[in-house]
């Protein structure tokens, strides 16, 4: 589920994933590679930022489903 993991960082960080590529080819051999963007350590999402993270677990076995990413993602909306 990395694009989750992509589109949830981009509305907590407020920019654009892997914004400096020219190329979509240039995305794949980052990630490839282990490249991910940083993740917000701030307190106040650090439960956004341990789903980013786990979304983009480099074993996509090891990567939450989509059903417990919508699950996470509405006891979040819950708690605040």
């Amino acid at each position: 589920m990395v694009c989750a993991g992509v589109i949830l960082w981009e509305m907590l960080v407020g920019e654009i994933y892997f914004s400096w590529v020219r190329f979509s080819w240039q995305i794949a051999d980052a990630v490839v590679e282990g490249h991910r963007p940083n993740v917000p350590k701030d307190e106040m999402y650090s439960d956004y930022s341990d789903l980013v993270a786990e979304c983009w677990h480099t074993s996509p076995t090891s990567r939450p489903p989509f059903e417990t990413i919508l699950k996470r993602l509405e006891k979040l909306k819950n708690d605040v």
